[in-house]
């Protein structure tokens, strides 16, 4: 079947795209975190595959497009509004699958309350897809307040980046070796954050080797890049002084983080930066950096600030922890990781499964899974859903 797929790129940046931070964040939907599920979902099919611009109409070049996928995110998000997209859709008017689909809030209590477009794309959506691949029961349960029910609830997609169904077995082998090097995917600027920034940040300067991985925002991708950042207006760059070393002096602070801060461009030369480094650890307060760092094989946890980091840990078996967490079992890293007691056995089998979900869904719409992905699957899975109404 012909794919057609909505989305920047498949999850690398290309050549032609300028190197400076603001032209990055355009290409990436302002996150470089974004090229993970971009990636992750791209792969989970063998077809032919186009991409579609974000001003796509649904009618341009349809006849030569047999099935939308759509890899979503942060939709169900009360600040935007997705009325252009079920306008697409609803001219498109053929098969749509939609994957990671998730609300946006700070704690799980909160009220996810939609603006009317959004309300339609998720009405159109339920219509036009056999079942909406939606991150968690969070999620779930907003798309069911609004009449929507038939979900999946299967993660994020990059979860199945790496093929190796022994993953997490793999991965629990190494904790417990010495902190030599580590690895933070970062710079996730709430003020909330900032202490455990702070000590991630003193941490990564203390072992030579290490770093602190940027998905945003532009102006910190060019101070790494060894640019002058474009600070904004009245700020000259103390709001990311303040938060990140407060008791250093503005030249020490720009010095040192440009030493040890990186950015990467894609999501498989990410992958493949920290296999060859082999960081001992990476703690992180970016979700997709994080599920990256376990696709590269490496003792991962998460700093769960929001509903949607914690629902997507959830699901996918990550470690996720708390600010106390961290900042208490910062000074001995494998002991914090050991007190984790991360199951690589029930990680591969949850892995397993959900790459299941994806492959027979593909299947069931007719298309043909990617070998990496059937490989993940393991054992052989009967579908118990009916035939889709599009096969």
């Amino acid at each position: 079947m012909r794919v057609g797929y909505f989305a920047s790129n498949f999850g690398e940046v290309p050549a032609g795209i300028g190197n400076s931070g603001a032209a990055v964040m355009r290409e990436t939907g302002f996150n470089t975190g974004n090229l993970a599920f971009w990636r992750g979902a791209a792969g989970l099919v063998a077809d032919e595959m186009v991409l579609l611009p974000w001003r796509w109409n649904g009618r341009e070049g349809r006849d030569a497009i047999d099935v939308l996928i759509i890899p979503a995110a942060n939709y169900l998000n009360p600040d935007w509004d997705f009325s252009d997209l079920a306008n697409t859709i609803e001219a498109f008017a053929k098969p749509v699958l939609i994957f990671g689909l998730g609300a946006q809030a700070q704690r799980e209590t909160q009220e996810v309350v939609l603006r009317p477009g959004t309300v339609r794309l998720l009405q159109v959506l339920s219509a036009q897809c056999d079942s909406l691949f939606v991150r968690g029961p969070f999620t779930a349960g907003v798309c069911a307040r609004h009449g929507v029910t038939n979900v999946t609830i299967a993660g994020c997609p990059s979860i199945t980046l790496n093929p190796d169904p022994a993953l997490g077995q793999r991965i629990e082998q190494r904790i417990g070796r010495p902190m030599l090097r580590l690895s933070s995917a970062g710079a996730a600027t709430k003020p909330e954050n900032a202490p455990v920034e702070q000590a991630l940040f003193r941490l990564i300067r203390a072992h030579p080797g290490s770093s602190l991985i940027l998905q945003c925002p532009a102006e910190l991708i060019d101070l790494a890049c060894g640019r002058q950042p474009d600070w904004p207006a009245a700020d000259g760059g103390a709001k990311y002084h303040n938060f990140f070393a407060p008791d250093d002096a503005m030249a020490a602070f720009t010095t040192e983080f440009a030493r040890v801060a990186l950015h990467f461009r894609g999501a498989s030369p990410w992958i493949a930066h920290l296999a060859e480094r082999n960081y001992s650890y990476t703690i992180n307060t970016r979700i997709h950096g994080t599920i990256l760092a376990l696709m590269a094989g490496l003792p991962s946890a998460v700093l769960g600030h929001d509903a949607r980091i914690r629902e997507l840990c959830s699901v996918m078996a990550i470690p996720c922890l708390t600010a106390t967490q961290i900042l208490d079992g910062i000074d001995d890293v494998p002991a914090l990781f050991d007190r984790l007691a991360f199951d690589g056995d029930a990680f591969d089998t949850r892995r397993a499964s959900l790459a299941r979900l994806y492959r027979d869904y593909l299947t069931q719409c007719g298309l043909t899974p990617s070998r990496a992905l059937t490989n993940l699957c393991g054992t052989p899975h009967q579908l118990t859903q009916p035939a889709s109404r599009w096969a």
